[in-house]
């Protein structure tokens, strides 16, 4: 009618490979000693990449980053991981993707998200000179220049109305 709980000891249990189990009876008055060996494997745990980003950025003529991304896991994994960025130089929807390759005890695991780079402003500045004399003909005295993000610096075309008489 023996049957009792004995103590398991355990070696090499903490990461991935293999582990042994190990128990010992001492024996008592009426059995003698006995004990039993084991061994198992332990396999890598799953990891989880997770990218965030904003849902829009604007355009600035650099290529834009917003994102960061984590990678977690069981046994205390959380550590950052780099983002790679395609398409996030203009205007349009830019991708990120963001891999971890793995460590000893856990499986790698990768994450993709999307961000829209939206328009940035521009401000158009027209100069003109404050009067000018009737002359009969359209007069033409103004100049206009775009300025904006990414370097935009360029003369844009003036369109006029009511500048062949004397008026404003």
């Amino acid at each position: 009618g023996l049957n009792e709980s004995v103590t398991v000891l355990y070696s090499a249990n903490t990461n991935v490979g293999t582990a042994s189990a190990e128990a010992t009876f001492a024996g008592d008055a009426n059995h003698d000693g006995s004990s039993d060996l084991t061994t198992f494997d332990i396999t890598k745990a799953d990891s989880a990449t997770v990218i965030s980003c904003s849902a829009s950025e604007t355009y600035t003529g650099s290529a834009i980053g917003p994102c960061t991304a984590i990678v977690t896991g069981v046994g205390g994994l959380s550590e950052s991981v780099i983002v790679d960025y395609a398409d996030n130089t203009s205007v349009g929807t830019a991708s990120a993707e963001a891999t971890f390759a793995g460590d000893a005890n856990h499986n790698g695991s990768s994450d993709t998200e999307s961000f829209e780079v939206t328009p940035a402003t521009s401000i158009t500045v027209i100069s003109c000179s404050a009067s000018e004399t009737y002359t009969s003909s359209a007069i033409e005295p103004c100049t206009a220049t775009v300025t904006g993000a990414g370097g935009l610096n360029e003369s844009v075309t003036v369109l006029y109305s009511a500048n062949t008489n004397v008026g404003t």
